[in-house]
């Protein structure tokens, strides 16, 4: 039988949620994905209803919830500050209470105030949705399990786009590169688990 590495280990997916060390990270959930001709994401909408439900999941809870939000230079063609392809989808649009942390690189650890954010919290838990898998999610959950974060990513909260395979022949679709970027995740880096799951976590702590 063939396992993942965290298998071998013995690690076992989360049956229930502490919140006062919880945080929901939802990544880059940005208009340029939305937008035809810009990184149109194929199961955007799918990704934006499910961080919906995720963040009522949270707040109803006390989980801190983080908005991660990519910014590049006012002339860069994608997500450029000031720009309406940089905001946040309205629907997940921040509240009072939410933080938001600007990035400028696809780890959302890599010199952002995230790390200081979740320390002063005493954080020790993610839930990682957002956009996309293959890049800023992937690299997040990446970053975070080395610093001893334990990492629950939500399958079905977060999508890719097709990408042109590297050696030239063809185009790999949106999906695979989804579901190749979540295996590799779960072999070591994180629990994959849908958004139902997660919200059916028992509360402890």
């Amino acid at each position: 039988m063939t396992k993942t590495l965290r298998q071998w280990a013995g690690m076992t997916p989360p049956d229930s949620i502490t919140p006062h060390t919880t945080a929901l990270i939802l990544i880059d959930l940005q208009m340029d994905y939305f937008t035809p001709g810009k990184l149109l994401i194929p199961d955007g909408e799918r990704v934006i209803a499910r961080a919906g439900q995720l963040r009522a999941w949270a707040n109803e809870r006390g989980i801190a919830v983080v908005h991660i939000k990519q910014l590049s230079k006012p002339t860069s063609p994608l997500f450029a500050e000031g720009t309406a392809g940089a905001a946040i989808h309205p629907r997940l649009a921040p509240r009072a209470g939410e933080t938001v942390i600007t990035k400028t690189f696809p780890s959302s650890f890599d010199q952002t105030e995230l790390p200081a954010f979740l320390h002063t919290r005493g954080i020790t838990t993610l839930i990682l949705a957002g956009l996309m898998t293959h890049m800023c999610v992937e690299t997040t959950a990446r970053a975070a399990a080395p610093l001893g974060y334990a990492v629950t990513v939500a399958a079905d909260a977060c999508a890719s786009r097709d990408l042109p395979a590297y050696d030239g022949d063809g185009i790999i679709a949106h999906q695979e590169v989804h579901r190749n970027a979540l295996t590799a995740l779960a072999d070591r880096f994180a629990d994959i688990l849908s958004t139902e799951a997660i919200l059916q976590l028992a509360v402890s702590g």
